[in-house]
């Protein structure tokens, strides 16, 4: 599967830490997702459309979230790579 650049992008802010600076994890993803100009944003929820499709089992996940340089495990892929693309289909 290739891996958009833009999510690549998108992914490297989250790392070890990141998340203690929001109460929220939906803050944490709000200000990832802030990081994103509009065309970023079609590309990274473009690409989160196909991956949740229903076509790729957890293991695919979690292997498309260590290929970027993303420095976070996350336990639920699934349910993370859903809050990402809802929120990104609210801007």
């Amino acid at each position: 599967m290739l891996i958009p650049e833009e999510f690549k992008y998108f992914a490297q802010w989250f790392y070890q830490g990141s998340a203690d600076e929001f109460s929220a994890q939906q803050e944490w993803i709000n200000s990832a997702v802030k990081r994103l100009d509009t065309r970023k944003r079609l590309v990274v929820k473009r690409f989160l459309d196909e991956l949740l499709s229903g076509n790729h089992d957890e293991t695919e996940l979690q292997r498309v979230w260590n290929s970027t340089s993303a420095d976070y495990h996350i336990r639920d892929m699934r349910g993370f790579l859903t809050m990402i693309r809802d929120r990104i289909g609210q801007t």
